[in-house]
């Protein structure tokens, strides 16, 4: 038995592509020499650099790494005992630890994080976009709240009202 999908009965499968390794990683078909090669040695390299980073950024010889400790995901605790975090922390005292090494006072700081708009407020265009425009942009001069609704694209909606003030005009 070889790679891929078997099946009694037949399955046809066709896999239309443009270009050199385009398909790679097509259950259909065995991996190809080169392309083993290509994606090794890039592997290779961002390995490299991962040890480096970590060796240079804790302290740790590159051969433990690439010998002990390898590429594992490793529980809070273990990675502790490896030295590899600093501590090990909740939530909360996380914060109050970046507050501290901000220098600031962490009893006199607040966490403000953004909040996904909820459907009503996303329907009525609470995001910063440039008018007539679905994406969302960076807010900035002449940019304008304004609803995916006003980009003309099709949309069930019940509206009483006028659309041009919910739309910026």
């Amino acid at each position: 038995m070889g790679n891929g999908v078997t099946a009694s009965g037949g399955i046809d499968q066709f896999y239309l592509t443009q270009g050199e390794a385009k398909d790679f990683g097509n259950a259909f078909r065995d991996m190809t020499q080169k392309e083993r090669d290509v994606y090794t040695a890039g592997l290779s390299r961002e390995y490299d650099a991962f040890v480096n980073w970590v060796s240079t950024s804790r302290g740790i010889a590159p051969e433990t790494i690439r010998n002990d400790l390898g590429a594992y995901m490793f529980d809070a605790q273990t990675a502790k005992d490896k030295h590899l975090v600093d501590d090990v922390l909740g939530r909360e005292e996380a914060f109050r630890q970046i507050a501290r090494d901000a220098g600031v006072d962490p009893d006199q700081t607040k966490l403000v994080t953004d909040a996904e708009p909820g459907f009503l407020s996303s329907l009525m265009g609470s995001r910063k976009q440039a008018f007539g425009h679905g994406e969302a942009l960076q807010a900035g001069e002449g940019v304008k709240a304004s609803s995916s609704l006003c980009t003309g694209a099709p949309a069930v909606l019940a509206w009483t009202g006028d659309m041009n003030a919910m739309c910026g005009r």
